[in-house]
């Protein structure tokens, strides 16, 4: 307050004399002090357009009255270009008798800094045909048009970062155009011998790095005579903004030898390309390490004093945000004496992105408080964002069958109104991120709302909508908006594609239905083509939800063909994707050979996801693999697959990516592998305990043929940990009840089953099933069966299908089979399996046969190890030794131990030496030293003699 009364006293001063001197007529000291003053309301950072005005208003009769001395009207026209005046300035100059270069430069400087570049040029233009010549500052300010125009749109704040990146490619031919004029005036300039001018050197420098010819701008910096801190700031910024961060910091450590100490802009500069490398790192030490470059670079920003200027404090507070140091970006934000607007959107925003959606509201709500800087329409875009980031951690309520996620709804509805109060609906960024709020709270309906009333549609309000309907289970919704968007006329991006595909993939994932899955892999394909049209399919996350979409159809060739076009867009999706996808895919020892190419090339950092799929590969390799004694021969484990978790598990020690989900996955694996003393040391070892490792080791313990202990930690889990048991926990308990044929305990676990309401579980009623099965309680079994809906999962019909084919009731278990069929289910490998064991004990061969072809031939089932097995033992319980043989010799899988010694009994039973003394030499051959296989032999050779 005490300045402003000082800055008005000294004006009343001034004018006071001014009009004083006039009145005397004493026009020598009059024009002075006239001059000053006008010079006093043009310069400062207050803009005093009022006040100069007045002094043309008063002193010289307003902007209608012909200016007498050139000097003064010179200086009026600058003043009115500075101030925002642009119409006054134009008036003065027109008014003018007589105009010199001086007189032109300052219309020129006007033009260019009120936005009017283009009327710059065509002065510039102009002053040759008044028969003037163009001096320094007319090259300067033609210069700054240039740059000016050619960076229209590069610093235009956009509300996506797909359509930053569409701008830039649009502006290449702009940028061109406003190069070739700006070569002109470099070749004009040179020819009047104006490059020594510092001024120009530096206009040029500008020019060139905002045209985007960094080579030029370079040239022009290396053959100035002098340069000071306007040449190094330039060319830092030029290499900046042009993504060459590396050349920028570079040139900021070198300005010191060359004795130029650095202001704040030129820190602004350095900054800015210390967060663009930030933004383009995706490993964490790699980020750290640039936060250590721009620690080093604000602690010399202190030792100069100029931390202090709000643009540089700004772009500290922007640094820290990107590199994740949210701690010191409040800090910073808490020194600053002036905040902007852009200032308080940009924590609000870091806040937000980074998951501190409660922090974000909460400074927003500040902001409003202090009064000092009102929000605009990107801030309540940073709050919206803040509530989408509530709404990704709040647990759903069903409302109407919908999850919705009422609190963080509330709130978004809250800024929602403040945003139509203020009109900022209308601006498209802002209607969509509304769009994606109201998508991730759960309330599609407000979301659709919004949607219809906006009056353009870009291709982010598409993809935000589509991508809403996607993530909220409506995938056919999003798959007709997306041909709708065709329709319309508006043309997909890269975003949208992602948008569209992960609706297929969800669709492929929820169907157990082949029809259902050929279709999305149509339509997948279809949309990949048409990506490929718009070359969007190079897009690293158009090209991750392909390999997914292609992987969950079970397309695997198609997911790897993307997959291998990718080259060096891959990142840690990509790969973690396409593990992921052959060892869901059966294909375990693809999936290993692309972990170890992944790991022993270094394309990417593994992740824990990384190590998760890696894991379950093993874990499927072992299914597959023959047990064997361990060198201690303590207990029967999968060699092969336990030296390839074991070398996975060192791996992930050494890594950073070792979590919870890595260690339930290597309980699970070496429980697979056989080994259940390394599944118990990983979970004693773990700090916390959920209920997936808790699930893990009790079914290691069960498969590996300790059920007991397998309900002994169960039981230990329910009563002596904070956790409680799930579906998939009773199902492995169910498992162990059931391998111990023991009634009363699958009884108590079905009950407490009930009394948790998960009965209707398909897991868990299949383990039920399966439990009775085995007790001998098939009615039990089918009460189970039929007091649940078992839609389409195969899973339970396969269940019932081998209840009553392990207990020799073939007819039922045909009966089930065949009504399955009729009920539009799927038959897997599984079922097969169980009805091929029903073939087998009932001695129907010719059945059993034909069931086996059909597999194949009209189900589309490929048969495994273990139906070619049942096979063999169907033909050897029926005395068909011979055709045993042939299908042992020529199946698609190398014979293993149990495809032997199931030959080799039945020889037994048959007394058939021959072949028996054939399956006995494959046995010796794999080394294999089981007192069963001597005495089976023996048997066989004593009944022949």
């Amino acid at each position: 307050m005490r300045c402003h009364i000082h800055r008005k006293s000294r004006w009343r001063d001034l004018m006071g004399t001014l009009v004083r001197l006039y009145r005397e007529e004493e026009e020598e000291a009059s024009l002075e002090v006239l001059m000053a003053a006008i010079k006093a309301c043009s310069s400062g950072s207050i803009r005093e357009l009022n006040a100069g005005k007045r002094i043309h208003s008063d002193v010289l009769g307003g902007s209608d009255g012909c200016c007498s001395s050139v000097f003064v009207a010179n200086s009026l026209i600058n003043l009115y270009a500075k101030c925002g005046g642009l119409v006054d300035a134009m008036a003065v100059f027109e008014a003018m008798p007589e105009r010199t270069i001086v007189s032109w430069n300052a219309l020129v400087l006007a033009f260019a800094l009120n936005s009017h570049e283009t009327l710059a040029l065509e002065s510039i233009s102009r002053i040759r045909q008044e028969g003037l010549k163009p001096n320094a500052r007319t090259f300067v300010a033609g210069l700054k048009a240039c740059a000016s125009l050619s960076s229209t749109g590069l610093k235009k704040e956009r509300g996506d970062e797909e359509e930053q990146e569409e701008a830039r490619h649009g502006r290449k031919a702009v940028m061109i155009k406003f190069l070739e004029k700006g070569m002109v005036f470099h070749s004009q300039a040179l020819a009047a011998g104006l490059l020594l001018d510092i001024y120009v050197g530096n206009a040029l420098i500008d020019m060139y790095s905002k045209c985007g010819s960094l080579r030029d701008a370079r040239k022009v910096f290396d053959t100035m005579p002098a340069r000071d801190v306007v040449s190094w700031t330039s060319l830092i910024c030029g290499y900046a903004e042009n993504r060459e961060e590396e050349l920028a910091l570079g040139l900021f450590s070198t300005m010191e030898l060359d004795a130029c100490a650095p202001n704040a802009r030129t820190y602004v500069a350095a900054l800015v390309a210390c967060t663009s490398l930030a933004e383009k790192e995706k490993k964490v030490d790699r980020r750290v390490a640039v936060l250590q470059r721009g620690m080093a670079i604000h602690s010399r920003a202190l030792d100069d004093g100029c931390v202090s200027d709000m643009f540089l404090a700004s772009s500290l507070v922007n640094l820290y945000i990107k590199c994740g140091d949210l701690a010191e970006a409040r800090k910073v934000f808490d020194r600053m004496l002036q905040r902007d607007v852009v200032t308080w959107t940009c924590l609000i925003l870091g806040y937000a992105e980074n998951g501190f959606g409660e922090l974000a509201l909460g400074l927003f709500q500040q902001m409003m408080e202090c009064q000092q800087c009102q929000p605009n329409a990107r801030t309540y875009v940073a709050a919206l964002v803040a509530c989408s980031s509530l709404a990704a951690k709040e647990i759903g309520q069903q409302i109407d069958g919908k999850l919705v996620k009422v609190e963080s709804l509330r709130k978004g509805m809250a800024l929602h109104l403040e945003i139509l109060k203020r009109s900022y609906e209308s601006e498209t960024f802002v209607a969509n991120t509304l769009v994606d709020m109201y998508s991730k709270c759960g309330s599609l309906m407000d979301a659709r709302r919004v949607f219809d009333r906006m009056l353009d549609h870009d291709a982010v309000s598409w993809s935000t909508l589509i991508l809403g309907y996607a993530g909220n289970d409506q995938d056919e919704t999003a798959i007709e908006l997306f041909e709708q968007m065709r329709f319309e006329g508006c043309v997909p991006s890269a975003r949208t594609f992602s948008s569209v595909l992960v609706a297929a993939s969800n669709l492929a994932v929820s169907t157990q239905s082949n029809a259902t899955r050929a279709c999305c892999l149509e339509l997948g394909t279809r949309i990949h083509a048409l990506a490929a049209q718009s070359h969007c399919d190079s897009d690293t996350f158009v090209a991750n939800t392909l390999i997914d979409l292609y992987v969950k159809c079970g397309s695997l060739e198609s997911a790897r063909a993307v997959f291998d076009r990718m080259l060096d867009g891959r990142d840690a999706v990509s790969w973690n994707t396409m593990i992921l996808g052959y060892a869901d895919n059966g294909q375990d020892q693809l999936a290993l050979e692309l972990f170890s190419s992944m790991i022993q090339r270094q394309h990417c950092e593994p992740t824990a996801r990384t190590f998760v799929a890696a894991l379950q590969a093993c874990a499927g390799l072992a299914v597959r693999e023959e047990s064997q004694r361990s060198g201690d021969g303590s207990q029967l484990v999968k060699a092969r697959c336990l030296e390839k978790v074991i070398k996975i598990h060192s791996q992930a020690l050494v890594s950073e990516s070792w979590d919870v989900f890595v260690e339930s996955a290597l309980i699970n694996a070496y429980g697979k592998s056989g080994s259940v003393l390394d599944a118990r040391k990983v979970f004693d070892m773990m700090e916390f305990h959920d209920v997936v490792s808790w699930t893990a080791l009790i079914l290691s313990y069960v498969e590996n043929g300790e059920s007991v202990l397998g309900l002994e930690i169960f039981s230990w889990m329910k009563h002596n940990s904070m956790v409680a048991p799930n579906a998939r926990t009773f199902a492995a308990a169910l498992m162990a009840g059931g391998n111990l044929a023991c009634l009363g305990t699958g009884r108590s676990i079905h009950a407490e089953i009930c009394r948790g309401a998960i009965e209707t579980d398909l897991l868990v009623a299949s383990c039920l099933v399966d439990l009775y099965g085995k007790c001998g309680s098939s009615g039990n079994a089918e009460r189970v069966f039929e007091s649940i809906e078992t839609g389409s999962d195969p899973v339970i019909w396969s269940a019932l299908v081998s209840v009553h084919s392990v207990q020799g009731n073939t007819t039922r278990a045909l009966e089930v089979f065949h009504a399955m069929l009729r009920e539009g289910v799927h038959a897997n490998g599984v079922t097969f399996l169980s009805l091929l064991a029903a073939c087998s004990r009932a001695g129907m061969v010719d059945a059993g046969k034909r069931w086996f072809r059909a597999m194949i031939q009209v189900y589309g089932v490929v048969p495994g190890i273990e139906h070619h097995h049942c096979l063999v033992d169907m033909l050897g319980r029926a005395n068909r030794l011979e055709e045993a043989l042939r299908l042992v010799e020529t199946m698609p899988y190398d014979p293993s131990v149990v495809t032997w010694t199931t030959l080799l009994a039945a020889c037994e039973k048959w007394n058939n030496v021959v072949i028996g003394r054939i399956a006995y030499a494959a046995l010796l051959k794999l080394d294999v030293t089981q007192t069963s296989t001597y005495s089976l032999m023996a048997k066989l050779e004593a009944s022949a003699s």
